[in-house]
């Protein structure tokens, strides 16, 4: 990661914590907010990654399945033994 983006990751999970801790329904301890900070850092940084190798993998497999299934579905449709 550049420091331009991890500075930016930086910022945007400084902002994202100011508004947690400004919501009247927060109830934090001084010593919370360091951790709360951290998580949204690294979220703020696993939501900027690129999405790796396997999950794009995944989601392929997934839309190979969802075309067969459609297939299946329209050949079943099509199939003069159950037309009504």
């Amino acid at each position: 990661m550049s420091e331009a983006a991890d500075t930016n990751s930086l910022e945007l999970a400084t902002e994202l914590t100011i508004a947690w801790l400004a919501n009247p329904n927060t109830r934090a301890s001084a010593e919370e907010v360091p951790a709360f900070l951290e998580k949204m850092r690294g979220a703020v940084v696993a939501l900027a990654s690129p999405v790796s190798a396997p999950a794009s993998e995944s989601c392929n497999r997934l839309r190979v399945q969802a075309r067969g299934q459609r297939a299946q579905v329209d050949r079943v449709r099509e199939s003069p033994d159950l037309a009504h």
